[in-house]
Protein backbone atom coordinates (compact mmCIF):
# COMPACT_ATOMS: atom_id res chain seq x y z
CA UNK A 1 0.00 0.00 0.00
CA UNK A 2 1.23 3.43 -0.77
CA UNK A 3 1.35 6.70 1.88
CA UNK A 4 0.47 9.32 -0.27
CA UNK A 5 1.96 13.15 1.49
CA UNK A 6 -0.83 15.40 2.98
CA UNK A 7 0.41 17.80 -0.47
CA UNK A 8 0.27 14.48 -2.82
CA UNK A 9 -3.42 13.88 -1.64
CA UNK A 10 -4.69 17.54 -1.79
CA UNK A 11 -3.53 17.43 -5.57
CA UNK A 12 -4.62 13.91 -6.12
CA UNK A 13 -8.48 15.49 -4.76
CA UNK A 14 -7.86 18.66 -6.81
CA UNK A 15 -8.30 16.72 -9.51
CA UNK A 16 -11.10 14.39 -8.31
CA UNK A 17 -8.84 10.93 -7.91
CA UNK A 18 -9.81 9.62 -4.48
CA UNK A 19 -6.25 8.70 -2.58
CA UNK A 20 -7.16 6.09 -0.99
CA UNK A 21 -8.39 4.25 -3.50
CA UNK A 22 -5.31 4.80 -5.57
CA UNK A 23 -3.00 3.82 -2.63
CA UNK A 24 -4.39 0.30 -2.98
CA UNK A 25 -3.96 0.11 -6.61
CA UNK A 26 -0.42 -1.65 -7.31
CA UNK A 27 -0.42 -0.01 -11.18
CA UNK A 28 0.19 3.16 -9.01
CA UNK A 29 2.85 2.25 -6.27
CA UNK A 30 5.36 4.70 -7.65
CA UNK A 31 3.77 6.62 -10.62
CA UNK A 32 4.80 10.29 -9.73
CA UNK A 33 1.21 11.91 -8.81
CA UNK A 34 2.22 14.35 -11.51
CA UNK A 35 1.88 11.91 -13.90
CA UNK A 36 -1.26 10.05 -12.86
CA UNK A 37 -3.85 13.88 -12.64
CA UNK A 38 -1.32 15.10 -16.12
CA UNK A 39 -0.29 18.08 -14.09
CA UNK A 40 2.53 19.48 -12.53
CA UNK A 41 3.11 22.93 -10.20
CA UNK A 42 5.50 25.61 -11.05
CA UNK A 43 5.88 29.40 -9.65
CA UNK A 44 2.18 29.47 -8.84
CA UNK A 45 0.93 27.73 -12.19
CA UNK A 46 0.19 24.53 -13.15
CA UNK A 47 1.49 22.97 -16.43
CA UNK A 48 0.51 19.79 -18.12
CA UNK A 49 2.93 17.16 -17.75
CA UNK A 50 3.66 13.68 -19.28
CA UNK A 51 5.99 10.78 -19.36
CA UNK A 52 7.70 12.62 -22.29
CA UNK A 53 8.48 15.34 -19.91
CA UNK A 54 10.68 16.34 -16.85
CA UNK A 55 8.60 16.93 -13.50
CA UNK A 56 9.49 20.42 -12.84
CA UNK A 57 11.43 20.45 -9.98
CA UNK A 58 11.34 23.78 -6.96
CA UNK A 59 14.83 24.32 -7.55
CA UNK A 60 14.15 25.16 -11.04
CA UNK A 61 12.18 28.22 -9.98
CA UNK A 62 15.34 29.86 -9.26
CA UNK A 63 16.65 29.50 -12.59
CA UNK A 64 13.50 31.78 -13.85
CA UNK A 65 14.11 34.17 -11.51
CA UNK A 66 17.88 34.00 -12.34
CA UNK A 67 17.12 34.84 -15.67
CA UNK A 68 14.26 37.51 -15.60
CA UNK A 69 15.93 39.65 -12.76
CA UNK A 70 19.34 39.72 -15.34
CA UNK A 71 17.17 41.18 -17.66
CA UNK A 72 14.47 44.26 -15.89
CA UNK A 73 16.58 47.15 -17.25
CA UNK A 74 15.48 46.18 -21.35
CA UNK A 75 12.40 47.07 -23.59
CA UNK A 76 12.74 43.77 -25.50
CA UNK A 77 14.01 40.87 -25.28
CA UNK A 78 15.17 38.08 -27.15
CA UNK A 79 15.39 34.54 -25.50
CA UNK A 80 15.56 30.89 -26.09
CA UNK A 81 14.38 28.25 -23.83
CA UNK A 82 16.34 25.21 -24.83
CA UNK A 83 15.43 21.17 -23.59
CA UNK A 84 12.07 23.17 -22.89
CA UNK A 85 10.29 20.03 -21.96
CA UNK A 86 6.84 21.02 -20.63
CA UNK A 87 7.91 24.78 -21.02
CA UNK A 88 7.98 25.91 -17.79
CA UNK A 89 10.70 27.57 -17.52
CA UNK A 90 10.54 30.03 -20.57
CA UNK A 91 6.73 30.20 -20.35
CA UNK A 92 6.72 31.91 -17.27
CA UNK A 93 9.60 34.14 -17.89
CA UNK A 94 7.01 35.01 -20.76
CA UNK A 95 4.50 35.88 -18.14
CA UNK A 96 7.01 37.24 -16.06
CA UNK A 97 8.25 40.17 -19.36
CA UNK A 98 4.13 40.32 -20.02
CA UNK A 99 3.88 41.61 -16.31
CA UNK A 100 7.06 43.96 -16.39
CA UNK A 101 5.98 45.40 -19.89
CA UNK A 102 8.80 44.15 -21.58
CA UNK A 103 8.22 42.48 -24.93
CA UNK A 104 10.31 39.56 -25.75
CA UNK A 105 11.00 37.15 -29.43
CA UNK A 106 11.38 33.61 -27.43
CA UNK A 107 12.17 30.31 -29.07
CA UNK A 108 11.40 27.42 -27.29
CA UNK A 109 13.69 24.25 -28.24
CA UNK A 110 13.84 20.67 -27.28
CA UNK A 111 14.61 17.74 -29.34
CA UNK A 112 11.78 15.67 -28.53
CA UNK A 113 8.56 16.38 -30.68
CA UNK A 114 6.42 14.86 -28.24
CA UNK A 115 7.65 17.36 -25.10
CA UNK A 116 7.18 19.83 -27.91
CA UNK A 117 3.31 18.99 -28.26
CA UNK A 118 3.61 19.81 -24.37
CA UNK A 119 5.40 23.07 -24.50
CA UNK A 120 2.31 23.97 -27.20
CA UNK A 121 -0.50 22.79 -24.96
CA UNK A 122 0.93 24.75 -22.03
CA UNK A 123 1.48 27.61 -24.10
CA UNK A 124 -2.10 27.69 -24.92
CA UNK A 125 -3.38 26.80 -21.70
CA UNK A 126 -1.59 29.10 -19.65
CA UNK A 127 -1.01 32.30 -22.34
CA UNK A 128 -4.17 32.90 -23.14
CA UNK A 129 -5.21 36.05 -20.91
CA UNK A 130 -2.56 37.78 -23.18
CA UNK A 131 -4.96 37.34 -26.42
CA UNK A 132 -2.47 34.49 -28.33
CA UNK A 133 -2.90 34.20 -32.20
CA UNK A 134 -1.69 30.88 -33.42
CA UNK A 135 -0.11 30.43 -36.71
CA UNK A 136 -1.25 27.68 -39.14
CA UNK A 137 1.53 25.18 -38.33
CA UNK A 138 0.80 25.76 -34.53
CA UNK A 139 4.53 26.49 -34.21
CA UNK A 140 4.27 30.01 -34.09
CA UNK A 141 2.00 32.58 -31.05
CA UNK A 142 1.85 36.22 -31.57
CA UNK A 143 0.00 38.12 -29.35
CA UNK A 144 -2.90 40.80 -30.46
CA UNK A 145 -1.93 43.91 -27.89
CA UNK A 146 2.27 43.02 -27.47
CA UNK A 147 4.90 42.66 -30.35
CA UNK A 148 5.79 39.52 -28.93
CA UNK A 149 6.34 35.91 -30.41
CA UNK A 150 6.86 32.49 -29.66
CA UNK A 151 8.44 29.81 -31.99
CA UNK A 152 8.40 26.42 -31.26
CA UNK A 153 11.63 24.50 -32.69
CA UNK A 154 12.55 20.51 -32.53
CA UNK A 155 16.21 20.30 -32.60
CA UNK A 156 19.03 18.09 -30.86
CA UNK A 157 21.29 20.96 -28.73
CA UNK A 158 23.95 19.07 -29.33
CA UNK A 159 24.28 19.58 -33.14
CA UNK A 160 24.96 22.93 -34.72
CA UNK A 161 22.04 25.49 -34.09
CA UNK A 162 20.72 27.58 -36.88
CA UNK A 163 19.15 30.46 -35.25
CA UNK A 164 18.68 34.05 -36.75
CA UNK A 165 20.30 36.73 -34.97
CA UNK A 166 21.76 37.18 -31.14
CA UNK A 167 20.05 36.15 -28.34
CA UNK A 168 20.37 38.18 -24.89
CA UNK A 169 19.94 34.65 -22.96
CA UNK A 170 19.53 31.10 -23.59
CA UNK A 171 18.35 29.52 -20.59
CA UNK A 172 18.78 25.87 -20.06
CA UNK A 173 17.59 23.06 -18.01
CA UNK A 174 19.77 20.36 -20.12
CA UNK A 175 20.26 16.40 -18.96
CA UNK A 176 22.97 16.64 -16.31
CA UNK A 177 23.18 13.60 -13.87
CA UNK A 178 26.26 11.24 -14.54
CA UNK A 179 25.34 8.00 -15.98
CA UNK A 180 26.55 5.72 -13.66
CA UNK A 181 24.26 7.65 -10.99
CA UNK A 182 21.16 7.00 -12.59
CA UNK A 183 20.41 3.76 -11.22
CA UNK A 184 20.86 5.29 -7.69
CA UNK A 185 18.21 7.83 -8.33
CA UNK A 186 14.60 7.30 -6.49
CA UNK A 187 12.90 4.78 -8.04
CA UNK A 188 9.85 7.03 -9.14
CA UNK A 189 12.22 9.41 -10.69
CA UNK A 190 14.51 6.37 -12.78
CA UNK A 191 11.79 4.16 -13.93
CA UNK A 192 9.02 7.17 -14.37
CA UNK A 193 10.91 10.33 -16.45
CA UNK A 194 12.29 10.57 -19.61
CA UNK A 195 15.74 8.94 -19.46
CA UNK A 196 17.14 11.36 -22.03
CA UNK A 197 16.43 14.42 -20.28
CA UNK A 198 18.27 13.13 -17.18
CA UNK A 199 21.55 11.35 -18.56
CA UNK A 200 24.21 13.83 -18.72
CA UNK A 201 26.74 11.33 -19.89
CA UNK A 202 29.94 10.35 -18.12
CA UNK A 203 30.37 13.56 -16.18
CA UNK A 204 26.93 14.65 -16.49
CA UNK A 205 28.56 17.38 -18.53
CA UNK A 206 29.25 16.13 -21.94
CA UNK A 207 25.49 17.25 -23.61
CA UNK A 208 25.94 20.82 -21.58
CA UNK A 209 29.50 21.36 -23.02
CA UNK A 210 28.42 20.49 -26.59
CA UNK A 211 25.34 23.01 -26.01
CA UNK A 212 27.69 25.59 -24.83
CA UNK A 213 30.47 25.27 -27.60
CA UNK A 214 27.57 25.34 -30.25
CA UNK A 215 25.45 28.14 -29.05
CA UNK A 216 28.53 30.32 -27.81
CA UNK A 217 28.23 32.87 -31.30
CA UNK A 218 24.49 32.98 -31.05
CA UNK A 219 23.73 34.73 -27.56
CA UNK A 220 25.54 36.96 -24.82
CA UNK A 221 24.63 34.51 -22.04
CA UNK A 222 23.54 31.05 -20.99
CA UNK A 223 22.30 30.28 -17.98
CA UNK A 224 22.08 26.50 -16.77
CA UNK A 225 20.85 24.20 -14.10
CA UNK A 226 23.47 21.73 -13.12
CA UNK A 227 24.61 19.00 -11.03
CA UNK A 228 25.90 20.11 -7.75
CA UNK A 229 29.62 18.43 -8.70
CA UNK A 230 29.56 21.33 -11.40
CA UNK A 231 31.33 23.92 -9.59
CA UNK A 232 34.45 26.03 -10.93
CA UNK A 233 37.26 23.48 -10.18
CA UNK A 234 35.34 21.11 -12.52
CA UNK A 235 34.78 23.28 -15.24
CA UNK A 236 38.96 23.88 -14.88
CA UNK A 237 39.97 20.48 -14.48
CA UNK A 238 38.06 18.85 -17.44
CA UNK A 239 36.66 21.50 -19.63
CA UNK A 240 39.43 24.25 -19.51
CA UNK A 241 38.47 25.14 -22.91
CA UNK A 242 35.03 26.79 -21.71
CA UNK A 243 37.08 29.22 -19.19
CA UNK A 244 38.59 31.01 -22.42
CA UNK A 245 35.02 31.26 -24.39
CA UNK A 246 32.66 32.31 -21.15
CA UNK A 247 32.72 34.16 -17.94
CA UNK A 248 31.03 32.06 -15.67
CA UNK A 249 29.83 32.63 -12.33
CA UNK A 250 28.25 29.80 -10.06
CA UNK A 251 24.75 30.38 -7.90
CA UNK A 252 23.94 28.32 -5.01
CA UNK A 253 20.19 26.74 -4.86
CA UNK A 254 17.36 26.98 -2.48
CA UNK A 255 19.12 24.14 -0.53
CA UNK A 256 22.65 25.73 -0.53
CA UNK A 257 23.63 23.15 -3.34
CA UNK A 258 25.82 24.40 -6.12
CA UNK A 259 23.18 24.26 -9.19
CA UNK A 260 23.13 27.35 -11.42
CA UNK A 261 25.51 28.12 -14.32
CA UNK A 262 25.55 32.13 -15.62
CA UNK A 263 28.03 31.98 -18.88
CA UNK A 264 28.61 35.48 -20.55
CA UNK A 265 30.38 35.35 -23.92
CA UNK A 266 33.69 36.61 -23.66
Amino acid sequence: MRIFTVYEQNLLRKFNFDPYELARNPLYFHTPVEYIIGHAEFCDELFFVTPDTLIPRIETQQLVDIAFNLHTDQKFIKFADVGCGSGCVGITLAKKFFEANINFYAAFIDKSRYALDITRANIINLLSQFEIQIEKDENVFYFNKYPSTIKIIEHDVTCKLKLKGIFDFIVANLPYIPTDRIPYLDYSVKNYEPKIALDGGKDGFQIINKFLLNVRKLTKTVILEVDDTHDERFIIQNYPKLKTLFKFKFVKDCFKKQRFIIAATR
